[in-house]
């Protein structure tokens, strides 16, 4: 294994190991694992908290989606989802054709000063 070194004020120190105390601008602070103890065992315990969480079957609805979009009804493929599509399709409209008419009353408004 390779040793990664440096030297700090004549000295040489295992840079994988804890930095020298009082150097590096007060950073070398004792790592003692013992200090990170609680912080590992949240993370052990959400982790079993996720794993250990009864799995609920989720349908698989693909072949239904494919069948309602692949449906010759003539209607484009962006409106095939439903009211809500239909919907989110008319306000965006809406906001395309307001901000166009303010756009242009701006337009006049400023030419005219």
């Amino acid at each position: 294994m390779l040793e990664a070194r440096g030297e700090v004020q004549g000295r040489v120190y295992d840079c994988l190991r804890a930095p020298p105390p009082g150097d590096l601008h007060g950073r070398g602070q004792d790592l003692n694992p013992a200090r990170f103890s609680k912080h590992l065992t949240l993370g052990q315990i959400s982790r079993k908290a996720i794993s250990a969480a009864p799995r609920r079957q989720i349908a698989n609805k693909v072949k239904e989606k494919q069948q309602a979009f692949q449906k010759d009804d003539d209607l484009p493929v962006h409106l095939k989802g439903g009211l809500s599509d239909v919907l989110l399709y008319r306000f965006t409209l809406l906001l395309c054709v307001f901000g166009v008419g303010s756009m242009i009353r701006d337009f006049s408004r400023f030419s005219k000063s």
